[in-house]
């Protein structure tokens, strides 16, 4: 059970920083390109209250695109997970499949339709976080840090209080951080050098970890309908 244990965290903790990047990378492509954030919608939805107060249609349209995109992304992760816990044979590999597929349909729209573009982006960002998961009482986001931080800070303020901390809950909450700045810090680097090109990048990321999560998944299916074979003496 302890060696279980072991490797579902070993999981949480490279799964979680991989996406947590990759939402980095994707939502600062946007605001350099765009001045829009697709990976959050704190920002987008105050941006709808300033686009009706100044009666400003078009900004209006693409924020309240980007808000329903986001909101239908996470509507059709929960379809096909259908389950917040975290579980090594959950469809993760689909999601993440159908995210960068979207991700590439955005990158090949970007340069020539922003309006169709940024949606699709908000869509895949949805998509990911849709996978939102509880594990062991804590739950996981991968595409905005504003509840990590929280918890971050929250852990500290016990530990100052000198009440014991589990330190994997503060090591995977320090790293997610790191990975969205890291991821970030990416992104505006290849964006400077590629433009919108650069989300071609984040797409081919999404593709890959989600086939070989299904490869893996696939694999440890096979596995565990083998017979398992008794020797006996004769």
């Amino acid at each position: 059970m302890p060696h279980s244990h072991s490797v579902s965290l070993r999981f949480v903790f490279w799964s979680t920083c991989i996406l947590t990047a990759l939402a980095g990378y994707i939502n600062t492509i946007f605001l350099t390109l765009f001045l829009f954030p697709v990976s959050h919608l704190s920002g987008t939805l105050t941006r709808v209250s300033l686009d009706i107060s100044r009666l400003d249609l078009q900004d209006l349209g693409q924020a309240a695109g980007i808000l329903f995109s986001f909101a239908l992304g996470s509507v059709i992760s929960g379809v096909l997970i259908g389950n917040n816990t975290v579980q090594l044979g959950r469809r993760y590999g689909v999601v993440l499949v159908l995210e960068g597929l979207f991700l590439a349909a955005s990158a090949a729209l970007l340069p020539y339709n922003q309006i169709v573009a940024v949606p699709l982006a908000a869509l895949a960002c949805g998509i990911q976080n849709g996978m939102a998961s509880n594990y062991r009482g804590m739950i996981i986001r991968t595409t905005h840090i504003t509840g990590v931080v929280t918890d971050l800070g929250v852990l500290i303020g016990y530990w100052l209080r000198h009440r014991k901390i589990e330190g994997w809950r503060f090591g995977l909450l320090l790293f997610t951080v790191i990975s969205f700045g890291f991821g970030g810090l990416a992104g505006a680097m290849v964006s400077q050098t590629y433009g919108a090109y650069a989300l071609w990048l984040a797409a081919f990321v999404a593709l890959s970890v989600g086939s070989i999560y299904y490869v893996w998944r696939h694999y440890l299916n096979v596995r565990s309908q083998q017979p398992a074979i008794n020797f006996k003496k004769s």
